[in-house]
Order: C-alpha cells, then structure tokens, then sequence
C-alpha cells in the first residue's frame, strides 16, 4: 500500500517529467466569464449579521475600512488562467460585452489564454462575495448576476466554435446551474464533442440546489447518456445530485451506483480529501494538504485545473488528486495560483492531513 509520502514523491517525479508541457494539447473552457468583487469582513458570521439588521432598520449607513479586491471570476475563465499558470494554454468560449472583453483582456494579459473565440454581444456576469471565517476555515457567500449566461442557447455557437470542440483534446464545461438553457447547452456541446470529436469532457455543473427542480433533466438528457467523461463536484453539489438521481442513500453509495449506470468518473473534493468514483476502480481517496487557508474563493477552480492538467497528462487516479489538492491547496494558503515549479516545491515540502 502506498504510503501519503509516497504519493507526494510520485507526484513531484511525474511533474517533473511533465514539463513542459505548452502547444501539447488544445484545450477548451466554457462558457463562463464573471467579474467578481470579493468583500472581506474582519467579523464573525454572528457579528455581521447584526451589523447588517442593525443599520438596515436604522435606514443604511456604511462602513469603512473593509478589504475589498476586483478579480477575474467564474469558472471557466479561472480554470483557463490555473492551467496557463501551469504552462497549458487553452481556448474559452464565453459571451459578454464590450466592457467585458476589456476586462478579460487585463486580466488575461500575460497568460496563454486564447480569447479569439469570446463574443461582446451580450451582457457581463459579475458577482458579488462575502469571504466569512467559520471556525479555521472561510466560508464563501455569493451574490451573482449572470449576465448573458443566464440565456446562454446553444445557438450562439458560431460554426468556428463548434469546430474548435471537434478538435480539442479535452473540453471543460461549466456553471450549468447559472444558464435557464443549461441542460441543452451542455447536451449540444458534449454531443458534439463525444459524436463529432476526439477529446473528453470534464463537467462541473456549480450549486445546483437555485435550481433544483430542473436538476432531474440534467440527469436524464446528459449525465446519464454517458456524454460526459469526469464530474466534478464538492460534497453539497454530490448530495443534491445523489437525492435527485436516486431519492435516497448515502452519498457515497448513490455517486458509486450513478458511476456505473452512467459510465461516468465522478470527482469529489472537499476541504480534508478528494476521492474518485469510477465504474471500474471506485473509492480512491487523497487528503488535502495541510495549509491555514487564507480565502476559499476559487479553490475548486483551481482543483479542476489540477484535474485537467493530470488527465491531459495521463496520470493515474491517486496522482491526480494529489496534484489537483497541490492546486488547490497552494492557492488557498498563497492567495494566489501556482507556477509548475511552485506546484512542485509546494507538493515536495507540505505534508498532506493525516501523513505521518
């Protein structure tokens, strides 16, 4: 049995011999681009809460001094900024606006990320977040606007789009919980992809409980059709999936049994461990990294760049959720995304939990 030390050392030896690793792949994300203003309140949950009703009923006020920082969001086009940070370019197909296109120029600008495929004929996503300390770890509430992804139809992939998917080597599809035409969005791409194609497709629908009552679809016209390769999601998105899909039991037992009648690896991480469930080598599972987190949004962007960058690479399961909680685990603890190098240092020199 491979010991967690063991599992740091593989993982160091075959990053190592990864690089590099730029122009080996194409690489397509969709179809999400946010604004993000990220508010850091030096409070408890409590504390804020009556701050909030207290000036609320006293009709508004405001208050000073309270960190604040404007970052690129949404899930796609930080997935695309992890992976060029690890040396992958890749391509995103995302609609917004004039404005918005500026932005994603500043904000990728000394990136590998191709924006020929973006379209300003619509209108910018933007979200609004409370960082919140809860006990030693940092909670994430968003307030968000979807902009043009709310009414994102499959008809607004032009002809040059559809043959970008044809050709690439994976294709990353996002925030189906953020599109009303979610379920037929990721239907036509993943049917292109998987009828049309030669890659695979990695999924992460976001928090699907806004939109609960539709989740069902989902699961019967795409996850249940085998048009997806890899799920990714976190433990509350696992157990929303789980009670739709099958009513009852445990969240592990339902991830193991939709894994085999979909023909579908799904990726589980959560703040102590990751874990894979797949048709034929179900409950393989890695701890998180020992770090003090410092901010928990994009963490699990940065935890599926690690996945795609391991599945381009070919490594086998227990790799990859060594590198993808490496990802995950440097951004959280440094504030901000890992070069190959730093990845490499960092998966080298910090224990995982529970390593003796």
């Amino acid at each position: 049995m491979t010991s967690l030390k063991e599992l740091r050392i593989k993982a160091v030896s075959l990053l190592k011999e990864s690089a590099p690793v730029h122009g080996k792949f194409k690489v397509v994300l969709m179809p999400d681009f946010y604004v993000d203003r990220v508010i850091y309140p030096p409070f408890t949950l409590e504390e804020l809460l009556e701050i909030i009703k207290e000036y609320a009923e006293r009709g508004g006020g405001g208050l000073q001094d309270i960190k604040q920082e404007i970052l690129r969001g949404g899930n796609a086009a930080n997935t695309a900024a992890v992976l060029s940070r690890l040396g992958i370019g890749s391509y995103l197909i995302v609609e917004t606006d004039e404005l918005g296109l500026h932005l994603m120029k500043y904000f990728f600008r000394k990136t590998s990320v191709n924006l020929e495929h973006v379209k300003t004929t619509g209108a910018l996503s933007r979200t609004t977040s409370f960082e919140i300390k809860i006990g030693d770890n940092v909670a994430n509430v968003m307030f968000g606007y979807a902009g043009s992804l709310a009414n994102l139809h499959p008809d607004r992939l032009s002809e040059e789009d559809i043959e970008l998917l044809r050709e690439a080597d994976i294709v990353g599809i996002f925030n189906w919980a953020g599109n009303r035409h979610g379920t037929e969005f990721f239907k036509e791409v993943c049917k292109v992809v998987k009828e049309e194609g030669r890659g695979k497709v990695f999924a992460d629908i976001a928090d699907p409980r806004p939109r609960i009552k539709e989740l069902n679809g989902l699961v019967r016209n795409v996850l249940s059709k085998g048009f997806v390769d890899y799920l990714g999601l976190n433990e509350i998105e696992a157990e929303v999936l789980v009670k739709t899909s099958f009513s009852r039991g445990k969240v592990y037992e339902g991830l193991a049994k939709a894994s085999e009648e979909w023909n579908m690896v799904f990726i589980l991480h959560t703040s102590y461990y990751s874990k894979v469930f797949d048709p034929k080598k179900s409950g393989i599972r890695v701890p998180s990294f020992k770090v003090t987190p410092l901010r928990s949004t994009g963490a699990g962007d940065s935890f599926n760049a690690g996945v795609i960058y391991s599945l381009l690479l070919g490594f086998n399961y227990e790799t990859m959720l060594t590198v993808a909680n490496g990802v995950a685990g440097y951004y959280i603890s440094k504030e901000h995304s890992p070069s190959l190098e730093e990845l490499i240092h960092f998966i080298k020199t910090t224990p995982l939990r529970d390593e003796r």
